[in-house]
């Protein structure tokens, strides 16, 4: 009986070993036996071979063969890093104003202050977020970002003349070079304009000149940017 039970044991253990030694003992591998040579997923498997990390041949459909060397070459390769996990910075947050009544402007103060009916303040303070607190049933906004804002306010806005001198003298610091400019033969013909009546226009937006002998070239870059303002209609430049 107990040689009986030996022997049962004996198989048991041979059938259970027998297809791993056959796999080991294989040059070319299926993906499974690389999965049981490993002790990995069929996932971990096409992922190396999709990062090139473990050589493979596809030789069709479901069929991808892997050379048991390659295989054991991956132990030869140096140890991948854990990837790093960064502690997230705290996020420091502004320090929200604290107001009182008497750091506020009123409503009926702004009203005064700009000139402007309830409605458009309201839709404006809301636009610029302006901070407020509520009184009873008053609502007070923050003296310091009204201020602020009201100054922004006071500025003249900077006209379309005006940007286009400070853009032509700033790009008068780049020297000029013949191919980047226009005759003014080329300008009377692009503008159907004389000459006198051109110096003029180009000379009240400051822009960059190239002298030739008794010649001047204009900058190409800023007469275009005259044509297509003037082909727009947004200028009259008589």
């Amino acid at each position: 009986m107990k040689q009986r039970e030996a022997k049962i044991a004996s198989s048991n253990q041979s059938v259970t070993e027998s297809p791993v030694q056959l796999k080991i003992e294989k040059d070319i591998l299926t993906v499974k036996d690389a999965c049981d040579m490993l002790g990995a997923s069929d996932k971990t498997i096409y992922a190396m071979i999709a990062t090139g990390r473990l050589k493979a041949t596809y030789l069709g459909p479901r069929k991808i063969r892997i050379l048991k060397g390659d295989l054991l070459r991956l132990f030869e390769q140096p140890d991948l890093k854990a990837p790093s996990i960064k502690k997230a910075t705290p996020t420091v947050r502004k320090k929200e104003e604290v107001l009182s009544k008497e750091a506020c402007y009123s409503i009926k103060d702004l009203v005064t202050l700009f000139s402007k009916n309830r409605g458009d303040l309201y839709v404006l303070l809301k636009r610029k977020k302006v901070p407020k607190i509520k009184v009873g049933k008053e609502v007070f906004f923050s003296k310091s970002s009204i201020d602020k804002l009201y100054s922004q306010w006071l500025r003249p806005a900077q006209l379309p003349l005006d940007k286009e001198r400070e853009a032509n003298k700033k790009l008068a610091k780049v020297p000029l070079i013949r191919r980047d400019c226009y005759s003014i033969d080329e300008c009377v013909a692009l503008f159907n304009k004389d000459r006198g009546t051109l110096y003029g226009i180009f000379n009240r937006r400051n822009v960059p000149k190239l002298k030739i002998g008794r010649e001047v070239f204009l900058s190409k870059k800023s007469v275009d940017k005259i044509l297509r303002t003037k082909k727009r209609g947004e200028v009259d430049y008589e």
